[in-house]
């Protein structure tokens, strides 16, 4: 276990020797703990609680670290949260209640993923989010989802195959015209049913 009581900042970029994923109980004691940045490593299945302990986190970032799967609480106790960014990983969907505690995040980034969709409920606990971005994912559609009014939403080189315009919030609409490519929605099955 790693005990971190007067640290408040955690570098971890390009070491040789390549970090597994930190469990629950390395972040005790780590109140003062303010940024965490755990970049290229090889991180791979992120589980519940890894934080606790640490509830004073603004910023997280986890990029280019093969994470592949995140549990529902993996964030859990991280209400000071303002950025998180996972971008550049192999994280393929991601839990419903993943982002619950954050309740004061203010930027997302989960470009560069294989993500194919989204939980409908995903941020109905982020009133405070600012900036979205899953460009470059693997989205198929998107599903009906409550947009927040003033977020910014980056869906930029997916595959968007169901945009369903007619169903589709204008806030919607705006996010979705970059997808790479588009095909007929009228050829498929309407997800917004």
């Amino acid at each position: 276990r790693q005990h971190f009581p007067n640290i408040k900042i955690i570098y971890m970029l390009h070491t040789s020797t390549k970090m597994s994923a930190p469990k629950y109980g390395h972040f005790l004691l780590a109140d003062k703990l303010r940024e965490v940045l755990i970049v290229n490593q090889r991180l791979k299945e992120m589980g519940a609680n890894i934080f606790h302990g640490a509830p004073k986190i603004k910023l997280l970032k986890l990029d280019n670290s093969e994470i592949t799967r995140l549990d529902g609480d993996t964030f859990h106790g991280l209400e000071s949260l303002k950025t998180l960014t996972m971008s550049s990983n192999e994280i393929k969907s991601l839990p419903q209640k993943l982002f619950r505690t954050l309740i004061n995040l203010k930027a997302l980034d989960l470009s560069s993923n294989l993500i194919s969709e989204l939980p409908r409920n995903l941020f109905d606990y982020n009133r405070f989010l600012e900036v979205i971005k899953f460009g470059q994912n693997r989205f198929t559609f998107i599903p009906a989802m409550h947009m927040l009014e003033d977020t910014f939403y980056d869906f930029n080189e997916n595959v968007c195959l169901n945009k369903a315009y007619n169903r589709t919030s204008e806030l919607m609409r705006d996010a979705l015209s970059n997808c790479e490519e588009e095909i007929n929605p009228l050829a498929l099955v309407d997800a917004f049913k």
